[in-house]
């Protein structure tokens, strides 16, 4: 399994360790695992599938998902799910950012499941709450007023 941790630096150490967020699945493949924190302030955490598609479905597994959560590991009050869940249906995300000019979050994608690049080669889509991305069933859907 894997988790979130936060430390405080202290005397070039880290102390004060605090649980965030756990049982979230692991595999060798699909792992995910990206952290980000957005201009509000709120933790975005990529989880891929763990190699197991239909996690990215069950809004029940933390696996296949776009986490959000406050900086204390809290879950914000306008997650849809009540959860950390902030999207779901992804195969394995690979970075977040925010668009420059809507601010609105944008996944960065594995090659199977974008259907744009940037200039550095990577997929991006933007992500909406509480959307599915379609993971096992349709990972490659994507509508062009939703890319970069």
């Amino acid at each position: 399994m894997n988790r979130v941790v936060r430390y405080r630096e202290s005397g070039n150490r880290l102390a004060e360790r605090i649980l965030l967020l756990d049982n979230i699945p692991a595999n060798v493949i699909h792992d995910g695992g990206r952290l980000r924190f957005s201009a509000d302030g709120l933790l975005y955490i990529t989880a891929g599938d763990a190699a197991t598609e239909q996690l990215a479905q069950d809004v029940a597994s933390l696996a296949g998902k776009i986490l959000r959560v406050n900086p204390d590991g809290t879950t914000p009050r306008g997650n849809p799910f009540a959860s950390p869940i902030y999207s779901y249906g992804h195969r394995n995300p690979q970075g977040i950012d925010w668009h420059p000019a809507n601010r609105r979050p944008l996944g960065i994608r594995t090659w199977r499941d974008g259907q744009r690049r940037d200039k550095r080669g990577r997929w991006w889509r933007e992500l909406w709450m509480a959307h599915d991305r379609g993971q096992p069933n349709d990972a490659g859907d994507a509508r062009a007023d939703d890319l970069l």
